[in-house]
């Protein structure tokens, strides 16, 4: 242990992921030298496969328009610079010309139609049209769903080096979507020659700093240097480092530093970290930063009807529980706590007040409820991930509190991993228990969107129970159950092959064309309108659903057509029954949403604050912990940046230098 002490005394460093680092410009000369570095686990490197390879994916393994340089900052990269027109809707990439691809060839603007396209393909298998720029092209969602063709979507290649695109309106935002590993291009003939493991060694083709020399899905993988990578004038591109292997992630993190088994790792369980930073020898080494996630008590969306639904109850719920040992203790200082749904260098942070920590006028609240010391009060459900994670211990916490300072009893019920998400993220669902789940908010790039650190999500809350049953009614079913019986079940392979067969879904796209353009011509917020307001309109976008229809040659692919269209209805439907029932502090919440989305970072940060606090006074959701990012890192390993988004794992490895 002593020679553990000793040689962590020197190794221990742990860096703030947008620090400013010191580095000279240029690129640094390659050495025949090895950094192993522990990530998530990678199970394919496909960028436009949301997941933890876009730790590779962006800015390593590929390069996009833009990037990010050595000091967290956007900056050319196979761009060498844009302009976009005064209503902000095309946008002008104008290309280097010796950027290359590692086999040689040139990267070019076809290159970037090309992978922009296939993430919204209609054939492509899996889309996440949220992860990509695509989603603001004109036409953009159109063409993943069918309604449009690809000359209609906005994107043009102007010529070999000028890349063309078109919005379906205004995002202020939209250069940071173009720092996506989504946003990457790829190379066509490896990707349409090798469609299911064109990145692998034997076919990878890739125009960033690295190539990939050795892969196994979920486990190693190997990275050297390309060498036909030039690198943007004047910018520190790539560091001295030839091959970067990557292991995945272990559970005991520490132990493989000690070991060296990897010459850099990211802390997770508050145990390791209590025992390096309780340790005499290292506590004046270490220093940390917070990462951008946050953990929250959030009332569980239950559509059955509770004490929780009254503001007296859930209010007196948040002001009897302390953050502060639940960050300390439980968590072993690895966390800190939240007063806001972010840690305090988050933007939004600033605009949120978290409600105090007061047992006395929590019970005070309790019994104006009629509910003192708890009595006639059910057992409330705390909802959270599998055993082991740290929300089961947040949740044990919160639980014991609640008994010890308002006698109210909760059963903790630990859930399946994707169950989990579809809690979080899918909305409302049948079988869930009246109250709250150990909510994990968190931010995956700066954009203005996040500022609100996903509390947005608590926007159901509000809704009378009539209302959450009838639209769990419509939304749990694959298809709309109310749609089928208007327009017919899309399983039937016979309808929409013929005319006729058309008849009840025509009147009811025109009857929803009419009441959506009724609805957002009642609005009188400008952003909130404007969100609303689709481009194409709706009426272009069911005439392109029923042009595709006329182009179709077979029965199949007519009644493909049609369950397309079918599709467009019913959603719009239901999104049109929603805005109409929308209580006041609901669309009050959609307004600041909107306001949030159609701003610039800055100015997010402000719409997005409201949001949060909102979300707070209501009681609906309360902030708990957010953790801090803890690295390992070899003292001789510089400029590697832990990352402070959602993978926990170390971002822009290719600046990674060794002295």
């Amino acid at each position: 242990m002593n020679q553990r002490n000793t040689r962590l005394a020197g190794a221990v460093a742990i860096f703030a992921a947008l620090s400013t680092v010191m580095m000279s410009s240029g690129t640094l000369l390659a050495a025949p030298s090895m950094v192993t570095v522990q990530e998530p686990q990678i199970e394919n490197l496909d960028p436009q496969a949301y997941g933890p390879e876009a730790i590779l994916d962006q800015g390593v393994l590929f390069e996009g328009l833009v990037g990010y340089n050595d000091h967290g900052q956007i900056v050319p990269k196979i761009a060498t610079h844009w302009t976009h027109s005064s209503n902000g809707l095309v946008w002008t990439f104008y290309l280097r010309k010796d950027a290359r691809w590692s086999n040689g060839a040139p990267v070019t603007a076809k290159d970037f139609y090309y992978s922009w396209m296939r993430m919204f393909s209609p054939a492509a298998p899996t889309t996440v049209s949220w992860y990509s720029p695509m989603q603001f092209v004109l036409n953009g969602m159109n063409y993943l769903s069918g309604a449009a063709t690809a000359s209609q979507v906005g994107l043009k290649v102007v010529n070999p080096y000028e890349f063309q695109v078109t919005l379906a309106k205004p995002e202020p935002d939209f250069l940071g979507w173009t720092l996506l590993a989504s946003a990457m291009p790829l190379y066509p003939q490896d990707v349409e020659g090798h469609p299911t493991d064109w990145y692998t060694p034997k076919y990878f083709v890739g125009d960033g700093p690295y190539v990939v020399s050795s892969y196994v899905s979920g486990g190693q993988i190997v990275l050297t240097k390309n060498p036909k990578y030039v690198g943007t004038p004047g910018e520190f591109n790539v560091g001295n480092v030839q091959t970067i292997k990557v292991v995945p992630a272990s559970t005991v993190p520490v132990e493989d530093f000690d070991s060296h088994a990897a010459d850099a790792v990211i802390v997770t369980a508050p145990a390791d970290y209590k025992y390096v930073s309780a340790n005499a020898t290292l506590s004046h080494d270490v220093s940390t930063t917070s990462e951008y996630e946050m953990d929250a008590l959030a009332y569980d969306k239950s559509l059955t009807a509770s004490p929780l639904n009254q503001f007296d109850v859930r209010k007196a719920i948040v002001m009897s529980i302390n953050r502060a040992p639940i960050a300390n203790q439980v968590l072993s200082g690895m966390y800190s706590v939240d007063d806001a749904f972010g840690p305090s260098t988050w933007p939004a942070a600033k605009y949120e007040h978290a409600l105090p920590y007061n047992v006395k006028v929590a019970r005070q609240l309790l019994a104006k409820a009629g509910y003192a010391n708890g009595k006639g009060m059910p057992t409330f459900t705390i909802y959270t991930p599998p055993v082991g994670s740290v929300q089961v211990s947040i949740a044990e916490s919160v639980a014991a509190q609640l008994k010890a300072n308002l006698n109210i009893r909760t059963v903790i019920h630990p859930m399946a991993a994707a169950a989990y998400g579809n809690l979080m993220y899918g909305g409302l669902q049948r079988g869930i228990k009246p109250g709250f789940m150990i909510f994990e908010g968190q931010a995956i790039w700066a954009k203005a969107a996040a500022m609100d650190m996903q509390s947005i999500n608590s926007t159901w809350f509000d809704f009378p129970t009539s209302f959450l049953d009838a639209m769990a009614e419509q939304s749990i079913p694959t298809y709309d159950p109310v749609s089928v019986k208007a327009y017919g079940n899309p399983t039937n392979t016979s309808l929409g092959v013929t005319a006729a067969s058309w008849k009840p879904l025509t009147a009811g796209a025109e009857a929803m064309i009419k009441g959506m353009d009724e609805y957002i011509g009642q609005q009188s917020n400008a952003a909130y309108k404007a969100s609303l307001t689709p481009i194409p309109s709706y009426q272009t976008t069911w005439t392109q659903y029923v042009d595709a229809w006329k182009a179709a040659k077979t029965s199949a692919a007519k009644h493909l057509a049609w369950v397309n269209a079918w599709k467009f209805v019913s959603t719009e439907d239901q999104a049109l029954w929603e805005d109409q029932h929308l209580s006041a502090q609901e669309r009050q919440w959609q307004v600041l949403d909107a306001e949030e989305a159609d701003s610039n970072l800055k100015q997010a940060a402000y719409w997005g604050g409201q949001i949060g606090e909102a979300v707070i006074q209501d009681a609906y959701w309360t902030p708990l912990v957010s953790p801090k990012v803890v690295a390992l890192i070899e003292p001789n390993v510089k400029h590697l940046m832990p990352n402070p988004w959602v993978w926990p794992g170390f971002a822009q490895l290719q600046y990674v230098t060794l002295k």
